[in-house]
């Protein structure tokens, strides 16, 4: 394994620099070269390995986590080869300081399945992979982040059944982690209630994940990998109401945050994927120029992001808006913008 030398160290420098970003630990103690050499020195003899060493990748998750929570997902995506697949060999091997390389190597695939951009069955792979490490570190909080990324997934891969079932194998251990873990493992569980039709327990998970959200999201101590602010709060709340055949509940819910213009900061993907959703609840509604308006710029968003799997969703909600207003002109313009994509 090559050592961290100078082209190394001035690409990652020129990848953490991003204007107006608060890294977890200062600019020169990143790019140090010493950690990355005792780093690759160690995958030789996992056992010499120090916590220092492994603490200093433990912060360059937390500045991954950041650059991501800053709708900077590419950089994170080019910074992660550089030392997860390391990380992970030593999260393979017996030694004192396995459970901090599996808490290094879970959080690093759960962030894996948060910036790729399309790709479902590496999406599943990556949370297959944070699962198996959070099992190794003992700390629920991790499990719990770990087991949501995965339910989160198999939403995403329409894969119903097994999102319930993961979500609910997070349930009993919610009452370990922080209020904002807690609140986004209900808003999964009303989802894949509403989904599988389940209108009683849908709501009742709503309702408690609105009692246990926190006033000060940004304040709790998962919050910088939990992805989650008032903003996916009313998300998961419109896509419950959306699977509840709930239009109208779904669209005050998604109007609270706004996709167009964001009331909340909200992350790229998430902005998307709530103008899909006030399109698609906007044509249940009957608005043709309000259903075309979101649509059009969800698929707009989406394409200029790469964001394949809004595109798709985006193509889907225009079947809907086709379905309903077959012979308008306002949807048969916009039929050029699939077509391009398809």
């Amino acid at each position: 394994m090559a050592h961290f030398d100078e082209s190394r160290r001035n690409a990652l420098k020129q990848l953490l620099g991003v204007s107006g970003l608060t890294l977890a630990m200062p600019m020169n103690e990143l790019i140090n070269p010493e950690p990355w050499d005792r780093l690759s020195r160690g995958l030789t003899k996992p056992t010499n390995i120090n916590e220092e060493t492994l603490a200093h990748f433990s912060k360059l998750v937390d500045t991954c986590w950041g650059l991501n929570n800053a709708s900077q997902p590419e950089t994170v995506q080019e910074i992660l080869p550089t030392f997860l697949p390391r990380v992970e060999t030593l999260a393979q091997t017996y030694s004192k300081n396995q459970k901090m390389a599996a808490a290094i190597a879970s959080q690093g695939y759960i962030l894996a399945a948060e910036v790729d951009k399309g790709n479902v069955p590496a999406l599943e792979r990556y949370c297959d992979l944070a699962v198996q490490y959070s099992q190794l570190t003992g700390d629920y909080s991790i499990q719990v982040a770990a087991l949501k990324q995965m339910a989160t997934i198999a939403l995403v891969a329409k894969k119903t059944d097994k999102a319930l079932q993961t979500y609910q194998r997070a349930l009993p251990l919610t009452r370990y982690v922080s209020p904002l873990l807690r609140a986004r493992i209900y808003m999964g569980l009303a989802s894949a209630y509403a989904r599988c039709g389940n209108q009683q327990d849908a709501l009742r998970y709503r309702g408690r994940a609105h009692e246990v959200f926190p006033s000060q999201p940004e304040e709790d101590p998962s919050f910088l990998y939990t992805v989650c602010n008032e903003a996916v709060l009313h998300l998961y709340d419109g896509l419950t109401y959306m699977d509840l055949d709930q239009p109208q509940q779904a669209w005050d819910a998604l109007a609270q945050v706004d996709g167009l213009n964001p009331k909340f900061p909200v992350a790229e993907s998430w902005r998307i994927e709530i103008i899909n959703l006030q399109g698609s609840a906007a044509a249940e509604l009957g608005n043709l120029e309000m259903s075309c308006a979101y649509v059009e710029a969800g698929a707009n968003a989406a394409a200029e992001q790469g964001y394949e799997i809004w595109q798709s969703e985006s193509a889907d909600v225009f079947k809907q808006i086709q379905l309903r207003w077959p012979s308008e002109t306002r949807v048969q313009n916009l039929e050029g913008l699939f077509q391009q994509g398809s």
